[in-house]
């Protein structure tokens, strides 16, 4: 929250003194800067849309069982999307131990298999979708290199992968794309 209020304060000057930094010209950094936060806050979007996606999915199954908490189980498999790996993992934790408390063995099993699937194959077949139309880059590219994130970096490098080889490929674009000079 603290860092959020100072981004939110002092983020047109901080994007003006990170641009001088560039071996840019200014304006053109500033863009790029300006360019760059878009295109996160499209992967950000991409990823609450997946969220929403993963809790309507895991809380139909709730009302289906008859489970309690329904809106709540819902709002923790939302937030629980944003954090890579172990989100899914206590969030489908957290549904199950509702249904296992309220419903017994059965239920809960149900439950995990609800969860299995919102969060593992479902998921695994919209992401690529989702990030790359939020990211403007090819699914394929999108899966390709997530696989070469988590290769390297593990959890960490599976969430930044996409958003890293958007910037990137945005970058590449800038830098090749002819420069027009406009005379008057």
């Amino acid at each position: 929250l603290f860092t959020c209020f100072f981004m939110l304060k002092d983020g047109p000057s901080m994007t003006r003194r990170a641009a001088a930094a560039l071996p840019l010209r200014p304006v053109a950094g500033e863009r790029w800067f300006a360019e760059t936060g878009h295109m996160l806050r499209r992967y950000i979007v991409g990823l609450t849309a997946l969220g929403a996606f993963n809790a309507v999915v895991v809380g139909t199954g709730a009302a289906i069982l008859r489970l309690p908490l329904i809106g709540s189980i819902m709002v923790v498999t939302l937030l629980g999307n944003y954090v890579p790996y172990l989100g899914a993992f206590f969030a489908g934790a957290f549904a199950v131990l509702i249904a296992l408390s309220t419903g017994g063995v059965d239920t809960a099993l149900w439950m995990l298999l609800i969860v299995v699937l919102a969060n593992g194959s479902m998921q695994t077949a919209l992401t690529p979708f989702a990030y790359g139309a939020a990211l403007n880059i090819s699914p394929l590219t999108t899966l390709l290199v997530t696989i070469v994130g988590g290769l390297i970096a593990g959890a960490l490098g599976v969430a930044l992968a996409a958003p890293v080889a958007a910037i990137i490929a945005h970058t590449v674009r800038r830098t090749t794309e002819p420069v027009t000079i406009h005379r008057d």
